[in-house]
């Protein structure tokens, strides 16, 4: 729509370089034949020097206009690059964010169940299974967060922007799976410590979510791009 404006507006000014001079030139043509003041004043004023002042300004004006839009889009296109990867980092950690709250709620639904019925062997081996999935998940979703990390933690990332991923990424490290010995007491308390986690996770990756937004918007800002 802005840009529609601008082209609008573009014509327009065009129009009117076009046609002040056809537009002068007539009004000397009407007046050539008449002696009367007003067409005498008319001929006398050096409307072409007028016009070539003006024309000379706003040559200098499209000059300055094309160098500021050129700049503005160095300025975006530097600011882009300079926001990529938190831009990606940001997909990245609401995608795991969701998935992780996905398990944990499938942790809670499992934690449910074995305090219901908490005997039986077919009970008990698919809580196992459920803990060793949702172990796995948990480390793999943050193996992603771990790459992006490694590859711009040190360059791109601030402190709180940093210290939140990592700080998830260790929960995902510190999990361990086994020790069950096939106890319904234990596959409890690793089932519920590892929900535990998962929701400590969550609570990282919100924190970085809102931490790298605020970052995205100063480096953006700082190249003179608001949106």
């Amino acid at each position: 729509m802005l840009i529609n404006i601008k082209k609008r507006h573009w014509a327009i000014l065009a129009a009117i370089i076009f046609g002040m001079p056809i537009l002068f030139m007539s009004l000397d043509a009407i007046c050539t034949p008449y002696s009367g003041e007003v067409c005498h004043q008319w001929l006398a004023f050096q409307w072409e020097t007028v016009l070539a002042g003006v024309f000379g300004l706003m040559g200098g004006f499209f000059v300055l206009s094309s160098a500021h839009q050129e700049i503005e889009t160095m300025n975006r296109h530097q600011a882009d690059k300079a926001s990529q990867p938190l831009e990606i980092t940001l997909d990245v950690t609401r995608s795991v964010r969701q998935s992780l709250t996905d398990i944990a709620d499938i942790m809670l639904k499992s934690d449910i169940a074995m305090w219901e019925n908490n005997s039986g062997a077919q009970k008990m081996s698919e809580r196992e299974e459920t803990i060793v999935v949702g172990t796995a998940l948990f480390g793999r979703r943050m193996e992603h967060l771990e790459k992006l990390l490694d590859c711009h933690g040190a360059t791109s990332f601030n402190f709180e922007t940093y210290t939140n991923i990592n700080q998830a990424i260790k929960l995902a490290n510190a999990v361990k799976i086994g020790g069950q010995n096939g106890k319904t007491k234990r596959l409890i308390e690793v089932g519920e410590e590892l929900t535990k986690q998962i929701q400590l996770a969550v609570g990282y990756c919100e924190r970085a979510e809102l931490a790298l937004c605020d970052q995205i918007k100063t480096v953006r800002k700082r190249y003179g791009v608001d949106d």
